[in-house]
């Protein structure tokens, strides 16, 4: 079945929760060392990679990538870990647990999930 019909069980699901199928089309990409990564330059409305395949973090109404964050002064902190912190599920980048840390913080935090 193509991705414009899912199945009765998907349709469902998407009508509940339709940013799910931003991520569930997003590519997985092997990584030597790391695993594996998000699709680089992967674009939706839902969720958006850098060239790295990292997702874009939000500060100051700006999305960060990779070499963003390490041109920012001060200090910097890395979310790092599974689907949870990378944002699944979430319906926006900037609606992430690190954006939302770089709402109330004086430290840059970066989406490395």
């Amino acid at each position: 079945m193509s991705n414009d019909r899912p199945q009765p069980s998907l349709k469902r699901r998407y009508e509940l929760i339709p940013q799910m199928r931003a991520y569930e089309e997003m590519r997985v990409v092997w990584v030597p060392h790391l695993m594996n990564l998000y699709q680089p330059n992967y674009r939706s409305a839902v969720c958006n990679t850098d060239e790295n395949g990292f997702r874009y973090t939000f500060k100051n109404a700006s999305h960060l990538s990779y070499a963003d964050f390490q041109r920012e002064p001060g200090p910097k902190g890395l979310l790092c870990g599974g689907s949870t912190a990378f944002g699944v599920g979430a319906t926006q980048d900037s609606c992430t647990i690190a954006s939302y840390l770089n709402r109330d913080t004086n430290m840059t935090w970066f989406n490395f999930s």
